[in-house]
This record gives C-alpha cells, structure tokens and sequence, in this order.
C-alpha cells in the first residue's frame, strides 16, 4: 500500500483528468475524487455511460485509437489518472495518448499499471506502457495492484450462484487480493498531492489467500456449500462448506 507520509496538496483549482472512468477502477477513482472535492474532468466512450457522471463532473467522449479525441479532454490539465483499455495492443493505445499529453505540456500522468512485471503477458504490457511513460520525460507515478477481490463476483458471480464455485488457474499459489476501492485510494492520495513523481507502488492486500482459503473465507458469508476450482493443469475441485470446511 502507499506509504503514510506527509505530502503537500495540489493546488485547490488544478484539474484532473480520470480516463476509463466507467470502468471498475476508474469509476470508484471517480467516485472517491468526487467526494474529496477534487476538480474533474472524466472520460467516457459513450454519451450514454458519460450521462451517468456524477453531478459537478465534467464528462467528455474519448476514444485511445482517435487522437483527436483526446486533444480536447486535456485542456487545462494538470494531473491524469490513465486507465488503458484491456487490450493486447494495451502500449499502442496508451502511446496514442501520452503522445498527446507530450503536446499539451508536463502534465502527471497516474497510471494504473498491474503487479507483476513481464511475468506474463497480460502485465508484460503494463510494463511497455511504463517504459513508454518513462521514455517520454513526463512526470509520472505507477500504481501496480494485485488481482481484485472484486473478481469473484464480477468474473465468478454466476458460477458462485448456480453453481457454488469458482475457478481461478493460480493452484495452489498464494494471492494478495486488494480490494479496488483500496486502489482507487491510493490513487485518489496520489492525484491529490505532490511528492510522488517518479514513484512506484505495489498495491497489496493484507494477506496472500490460495483458493482454499478464498473458498473458505467466503463460505462463512454464503448458506450454501461452494466450491473453488483451479482450472490448471491438473484441474481441482475445492468443496467449502457452511462451516468453512474444505474437502479437496
């Protein structure tokens, strides 16, 4: 997590910018910035989603493959908070608009990277992007969380429900779960302040849960039996009851 330290605020009028702000993390980023008074603008790919912005927020239509686009959403400002899409082509995309952030001037770029370096391909992405940031000479700070406790319902939810399980392909390999509202804290802390350019931090939950210990934390709040699987190779099956036992 970010380290509790004393950091000097922003000034009260700089706007930020929340790119992906529909999205899981950037719409609690939204949310949490909102609350704290922040001056905003978001980004939405749609009119529709960008009709649900909170009140007070300055919503605007972009699109990371419309240069054009993003020319208009950063006038006048001086941090961003960049979210990419999930995308293979994650690097190309965001290259667009830290491209476009060049031109508009020194403006921070925030971005919400993943933990884990080129491990594989999905953070190997991440990685290029930093590595694209860093080149640029813009100023920047890299957030790097763990996987999402928010996953079991968002990718596991209908199995939990019809099924009682849930299947991840970590094994038996432990997890520091974060909650995203914890990253959208962290990320709120950053964009507020100054004293974090050139920093990066892993986001981290307090403890590193295998699927076991997942299935049996959850069990304690479901009156059902449920089940945790790791689709790897071999395929498991974890049976977690009312009482938190797991039968392998």
């Amino acid at each position: 997590m970010v380290q509790k330290r004393p950091d000097a605020k922003m000034q009260e009028n700089a706007m930020i910018l929340i790119t992906g702000a529909s999205g899981n993390v950037g719409s609690e980023v939204l949310k949490q910035a909102a609350a704290a008074g922040l001056k905003i603008r978001a980004t939405f790919q749609s009119p529709v989603k960008a009709s649900k912005a909170p009140t007070g927020v300055e919503a605007v239509i972009m699109d990371y493959a419309k240069p054009e686009t993003i020319r208009p959403a950063l006038k006048d400002v001086e941090k961003v908070f960049l979210v990419g899409p999930p995308a293979r082509n994650l690097p190309a995309l965001e290259g667009n608009f830290v491209k476009e952030v060049c031109a508009a001037g020194r403006t921070h770029v925030v971005k919400l990277s993943a933990l884990g370096g080129r491990a594989s391909l999905f953070p190997s992405g991440h990685r290029d992007s930093e590595e694209n940031i860093e080149a640029s000479g813009l100023p920047y700070t890299f957030l790097r969380p763990n996987g999402f406790m928010q996953n079991f319902v968002n990718y596991s939810g209908d199995t939990i429900r019809t099924q009682n399980a849930f299947y991840g392909c970590q094994g038996e390999g432990a997890v520091s779960l974060i909650d995203l509202r914890d990253v959208a804290t962290a990320a709120v802390k950053v964009l507020a302040a100054t004293g974090h350019e050139g920093k990066s931090y892993a986001l981290t939950g307090p403890e590193a849960l295998n699927n076991r210990q997942v299935a049996e934390k959850l069990s304690r709040g479901k009156k059902n039996q449920l089940c945790g699987s790791s689709s790897g190779r071999p395929q498991k099956r974890y049976v977690v009851r009312r009482r938190s036992r797991v039968v392998c």
